[in-house]
């Protein structure tokens, strides 16, 4: 789930479930600082790129491939 692709202040914000004020809060914490909001982009950028890009999935596909080729 989301929990497992975001880190709290490294690559977004996240906030209590059904909690509009907690929401809130966290849009108003990004719109305010420019410095933060840049940084997190960057980090969700490298983030998804280093676990999400086609060459990296491509890589774990062969790994689990050639697992089970040895068994």
């Amino acid at each position: 789930g989301i929990v497992d692709v975001i880190q709290n202040g490294f690559n977004g914000l996240l906030f209590e479930k059904g909690s509009w004020k907690d929401l809130a809060e966290k849009l108003k914490i990004v719109v305010e600082n420019g410095d933060l909001r840049n940084k997190m982009g960057i980090n969700a950028r490298v983030m998804a790129v280093r676990k999400y890009s086609w060459y990296s999935i491509a890589k774990k596909v062969k790994k689990v491939y050639l697992r089970v080729l040895s068994q």
